[in-house]
């Protein structure tokens, strides 16, 4: 049961309708969860309302209009307080905030005419809110940040779990398979809002490559070569299916990416060849298909990603360390050869 929602959103498409569905299950069964999330999000009081005490509801995909000849927007999660005060929450994994169709990025600033009591917005990771959504006074955001992360809420679904709520424990592993736990000690935060300890924790990151690297080049790869710090790319190989690969600990907290370049043609290939393959820790392994964003040149990717802590497990030990991380990047690359 502790893999669930694991298991679930490993196998559709639409994976951040289907976290979202988890998330509110979790919180209509773990009144105490719900409570900790929207003390988190609005604090102990709100338009009045106590959050402590007030009830709890909450509903998804909650259609809008913010005009009567205006088209319907969907608000992903809606809590309401004590049946009157609601806020709005915009749910993300890894995609960006949706726009208008102007292209502008305008998802938020429409959430805030819809007469909802506030809004928030969760990512997997950071990024840029305009100016006049961030200071209006109807939007939720921590002190430090222009948006929450769902790590912030880590430490509040493993307290929840704890108390043997199952689905909170399917949710919490659904946290872990997406890295949104605190970072390894040893490792630290690559993500870190201070960019020193952010590039001190990517250098000490660095070193671990060693061991990669070495089998990299025994796979027949002659350039392979550090990216910003902590990244490596990879390139001039003999595959047939592989032109050059991206291996990035740094594109969203807590996860490793391997994304791979097919030669023209070859992306079915790729991906077929890598679900197929047993991969290490292969359960919380997630291998998609896509295209980047205004890249001109080798736009087709398929990528890996698999939590970092999943990966690493709680070793302390540096070279057990390297050896892991060598491990699963040569059979990725062994799978797509």
């Amino acid at each position: 049961m502790s893999r669930f929602f694991v298991e679930i959103i490993k196998r559709v498409s639409e994976k951040e309708d289907v976290f979202t569905e988890c998330l509110a299950a979790s919180l209509r069964e773990d009144r105490d969860l719900a409570r900790r999330f929207l003390l988190k999000l609005c604090g102990d009081r709100l338009d009045g309302v106590d959050v402590r005490t007030a009830a709890i509801d909450v509903a998804t995909q909650c259609s809008f209009r913010v005009g009567a000849d205006a088209p319907a927007c969907c608000v992903d999660m809606v809590l309401t307080l004590a049946a009157t005060t609601k806020i709005g929450v915009e749910n993300k994994l890894f995609a960006a905030e949706g726009r208008d169709q102007a292209g502008n990025r305008d998802q938020l600033r429409t959430y805030l005419r819809l007469g909802l009591s506030r809004i928030a917005y969760i990512r997997a990771q950071e990024a840029d809110v305009a100016d006049d959504v961030r200071h209006n006074a109807r939007y939720l955001t921590p002190a430090d940040r222009q948006h929450f992360l769902w790590s912030d809420f880590y430490l509040d679904v493993e307290a929840c779990a704890r108390q043997g709520s199952l689905l909170t424990t399917a949710l919490l592993e659904l946290f872990l398979h997406y890295g949104f736990e605190p970072a390894k000690r040893e490792i630290g935060d690559l993500r870190h809002p201070d960019k020193t300890v952010a590039e001190a924790n990517r250098q000490n990151f660095a070193k671990l490559w060693e061991i990669t690297k070495a089998e990299l080049s025994k796979l027949g790869w002659k350039r392979i070569g550090s990216g910003s710090i902590a990244e490596l790319y990879v390139d001039e190989g003999s595959s047939e299916l592989i032109k050059k690969a991206w291996i990035d600990p740094t594109w969203a907290r807590g996860l490793l990416r391997v994304r791979l370049t097919p030669h023209a043609g070859n992306e079915a290939k790729v991906e077929e060849a890598l679900q197929g393959a047993v991969l290490p820790h292969h359960g919380d392994v997630e291998i998609q298909r896509g295209r980047a964003a205004g890249r001109v040149r080798d736009p087709q990717y398929v990528q890996v990603t698999i939590s970092l802590r999943k990966l690493l497990g709680e070793t302390t030990e540096v070279q057990i360390m390297k050896k892991l991380l060598a491990e699963f990047v040569s059979e990725v690359f062994r799978a797509a050869k």
